[in-house]
């Protein structure tokens, strides 16, 4: 029991219902958010490891292309964020 529900009693559920989905929302928007962040660094690193031949461009293609795929995921699971709720 959360200390809003002990403090509101019985009408606490029917309150918090709409404002933990608004919070599970913005928790899952930040978080979609910071993998995409993440996914952009990497590219920079790969750019980075490339350009001071850490990796040949064989590499830095196959990594590069994986990391393209993970963006197009992301911004799949963000623009369709139903298909991805527990159900």
């Amino acid at each position: 029991m959360t200390r809003y529900e002990e403090v509101q009693g019985r009408s606490a559920p029917i309150l918090l219902k709409g404002i933990e989905n608004d919070c599970m929302q913005s928790i899952l928007w930040q978080n979609y958010l910071m993998q995409i962040w993440k996914n952009t660094e990497t590219q920079v690193w790969l750019d980075f490891a490339l350009s001071c031949k850490y990796i040949s461009k064989e590499v830095y293609d196959t990594l590069l292309e994986d990391s393209l795929e993970v963006g197009k995921l992301l911004g799949y699971m963000i623009q369709n964020p139903e298909k991805f709720r527990n159900k």
